[in-house]
């Protein structure tokens, strides 16, 4: 099942400086590659102080340097690794990217979009070949912000002349109010799947192709299976999907068919924690499931990477991609 899509790989969270460009980020990359990956998604940290605030920063202990976004790109193709380069912002006081309310939206747009077209210019200047523009700010990508982002758009590819995307939550896609204006439609793919505790893989794969169960996401997929609404994304704009994020937590009872792989997690003091999940197939997809009680037997049955690549295979229709990629990832989670 290699080699379906034209990136597959995992997902980079940087948390603090340095990180990227870190011994241990090296030998993540190359564990990457050997687990069958073709790109890795590098994903730095911008800032503000609280959800109002209107002024965007590069903290410099947590914000990648340049030289160090510069290092890790290069070690990144030199293993074979292409790159996207998705920045994400968050706020020092702990709320996400969703929770963005900037007093002075004008002022906010101002000084996110010189972060995010200075972070464009080390993607051109590294070579990098997909540049998002965002990640997750629901709060700020509809309609009545449309011409903020119509500028950012414009100045980044005055700069940077890849492949532009914008990483939308799973719940925003449908909402986002500039996907014409991007080369690719990206979405942190996670919709719940089934309420069953004790899924069958066919349940898991069957679930992708019908309208979920949960309401919320029902409504938020317009009433269409996943696996639809991307496939409707993608027609309405003309444009391919990437899957900018997919997979779920290794707890009992999520019943969802792919883990939140952690592809580069690095403590500050100890180096790589938990770096790589150890895969049993040399796929691009595969699925594991851990046992929700320590020393009771994995239940893997159904969770292999066949039916992963299965799920996904399905974006595939007629030799023309719907989705034109996939970065397995997982949540911050050591238990």
């Amino acid at each position: 099942m290699t080699g379906i899509f034209q990136y597959q790989g995992f997902g980079a969270l940087s948390e603090w400086n340095g990180q990227i460009a870190s011994p241990s980020a090296q030998q993540a990359m190359q564990a990457m590659v050997a687990d069958g990956a073709n790109s890795i998604e590098i994903v730095p940290r911008i800032w503000t102080s609280t959800a109002s605030s209107s002024t965007v920063i590069a903290d410099p202990t947590k914000t990648e340097s340049d030289a160090s976004l510069i290092q890790g790109i290069a070690n990144a193709h030199a293993d074979g690794l292409s790159v996207v380069l998705k920045p994400n912002i968050s706020t020092l006081d702990g709320n996400g990217s969703s929770a963005l309310a900037p007093g002075d939206i004008a002022a906010f747009f101002s000084s996110y979009k010189a972060e995010i077209v200075h972070l464009a210019t080390i993607a051109e200047q590294s070579g990098t070949e997909v540049f998002a523009i965002g990640n997750e700010m629901s709060s700020l990508s509809g309609a009545q912000y449309r011409s903020y982002w119509t500028d950012i758009i414009s100045s980044v590819r005055a700069v940077y002349h890849g492949e532009l995307t914008y990483a939308a939550a799973t719940d925003e896609a449908s909402k986002v109010s500039f996907w014409d204006q991007v080369d690719t439609i990206g979405v942190n793919t996670y919709p719940p799947l089934t309420a069953s505790t004790t899924p069958t893989v066919q349940d898991l794969v069957h679930a992708w192709t019908e309208v979920p169960f949960n309401p919320y996401y029902a409504a938020a997929f317009d009433y269409k299976s996943p696996i639809d609404f991307l496939q409707s994304l993608s027609e309405q704009y003309g444009k391919p999907v990437l899957m900018t994020e997919v997979g779920y937590i290794r707890t009992d009872g999520r019943n969802f068919p792919l883990q939140r792989l952690l592809s580069m997690e690095f403590d500050r003091q100890t180096g790589a924690r938990d770096s790589i999940q150890p895969l049993s197939h040399r796929l691009r997809l595969r699925v594991q499931r851990r046992a929700a009680t320590e020393g009771e037997e994995t239940r893997d049955e159904g969770y292999k990477a066949a039916h992963g690549a299965e799920i996904l295979t399905r974006l595939v229709r007629n030799d023309e991609p719907t989705a034109e990629g996939a970065f397995l990832t997982r949540e911050n989670n050591h238990d």
